[in-house]
């Protein structure tokens, strides 16, 4: 995919790596007729060769079992207040691997990230069996802005929409510019315009490169046991 004025043209290429053992981040916007697409995370998260032996999902208590729209999960952690981040690491550091991890909607204080990061690189044995990194997969989905982009190492922006407001489009671009300083407003514009005709996605790779995705459609078959709670957690909330 390219876009071109005058003399300047930017090509986009379309995203294909594998995100098996990474940090990724889904930074979603508020549109409730978009929650059913999703970018190919689950699909490039999977290595058939290496499989999860444990999945994780951490919530806040009051988004539950809306976003988890990857696997069924082994554990699930709610975060209510900063104690509840000990247990959740003290899980993970103890937790057989490769650990896949969703953090729905939920901000990762810095001193945690730190710590997850430190365990996620850390070398010991717990790890694949020869004292390398832990092989752990960490998706972040958020309905906000993120603070800082810095600790991941893919993210997803979903599809522009007309009624973006123009307040996401300056976040995105903003981000942007703190891995891309070449690329000026009148090339994002250019780019998203022809993001939205495609009905394509934007994502950054490595903290560099900027790639286009579709989004893909949610498959996931929810059960009698799963579907009567959402419906409770519906009429308790809504």
């Amino acid at each position: 995919m390219n876009t071109s004025q005058q003399q300047t043209v930017v090509n986009i290429e379309a995203f294909d790596d594998n995100l098996f053992g990474k940090i990724i981040l889904y930074q979603k916007h508020t549109h409730p007729e978009e929650y059913h697409r999703l970018p190919p995370i689950r699909e490039k998260c999977n290595d058939l060769r290496v499989p999860y032996k444990r999945r994780l999902l951490i919530s806040n208590i009051h988004n539950k079992h809306i976003n988890n729209v990857f696997f069924d999960y082994d554990t699930v952690f709610y975060i209510q207040e900063m104690s509840d981040w000990s247990l959740v690491l003290t899980y993970i550091a103890h937790s057989p691997k490769p650990l896949f991890i969703l953090i729905e909607n939920v901000t990762i204080p810095n001193i945690v990230w730190t710590k997850l990061i430190g365990l996620k690189q850390g070398a010991n044995g717990n790890g694949n069996g020869n004292g390398g990194p832990l092989p752990m997969t960490i998706v972040h989905f958020m309905n906000t802005p993120v603070a800082s982009i810095q600790p991941y190492t893919c993210v997803f922006y979903q599809p522009i929409m007309t009624a973006t407001p123009a307040s996401i489009l300056d976040n995105i671009y903003s981000q942007i510019l703190t891995t891309k300083h070449s690329y000026n407003m009148r090339e994002f514009r250019e780019t998203i315009a022809e993001l939205r005709i495609a009905d394509a996605g934007m994502c950054i790779l490595n903290g560099t490169e900027l790639y286009w995705y579709d989004p893909v459609e949610s498959d996931v078959k929810i059960g009698a046991g799963k579907m009567a709670e959402i419906l409770r957690w519906l009429s308790a909330h809504c």
